[in-house]
């Protein structure tokens, strides 16, 4: 029985103000574009680093939220 690879599942935990407001959880579909999803899993864990320094999304901001 061969075993399922499972597409990587990445979190925000997101923030307004210093309150806890909740996590946003996304499903990479790593089984359809597997380098877009992991640039983007290593941008959402810190992984990606530049001279040492992390990049990443913790701390940004969000511009806007776009319902739909």
């Amino acid at each position: 029985m061969a075993s399922e690879k499972r597409n990587p599942i990445v979190f925000f935990d997101i923030e307004i103000g210093k309150q806890p407001a909740g996590r946003i959880k996304l499903e990479l579909f790593a089984d359809v574009c597997p380098k877009t999803a992991e640039n983007f899993r290593q941008f959402c864990t810190g992984e990606y680093r530049i001279n040492g320094v992390p990049q990443g999304y913790k701390g940004c901001q969000f511009h806007r939220v776009i319902k739909g």
